[in-house]
């Protein structure tokens, strides 16, 4: 799991793999995520959108609580056109890696 430093509202590290050391902390990556939010470290999530052949993301926005913190991305439907782009990039990517 992915975390952010979060100070006075603000994102100002991460999202990244939690430190084990931080602060002279030893074992900091192992402590619950109550402890790690005393010291402003929140469990990062992103919402995903699965269906990217009918989907593409325009922009993302960060929702912090003081539980966590949210990337709520923006997606919009793909034209015809677009998902034809779509499917032929899936196609040339599978020819290239063999799957």
């Amino acid at each position: 799991m992915r975390y952010c430093l979060v100070s006075e509202g603000k994102v100002i590290e991460g999202p990244c793999f939690l430190p084990v050391v931080w602060n002279n902390i030893s074992g900091f990556c192992n402590l619950s995520n109550e402890d790690l939010a005393s010291f402003g470290w929140l469990p990062f999530e992103v919402n995903e959108n699965n269906d990217e052949a009918n989907f593409r993301q325009i922009g993302s926005t960060l929702e912090i609580t003081d539980t966590k913190v949210t990337q709520i991305n923006e997606f919009v439907e793909r034209t015809a056109e677009e998902k034809e782009e779509y499917q032929e990039y899936l196609k040339q990517q599978a020819i290239r890696f063999g799957v």
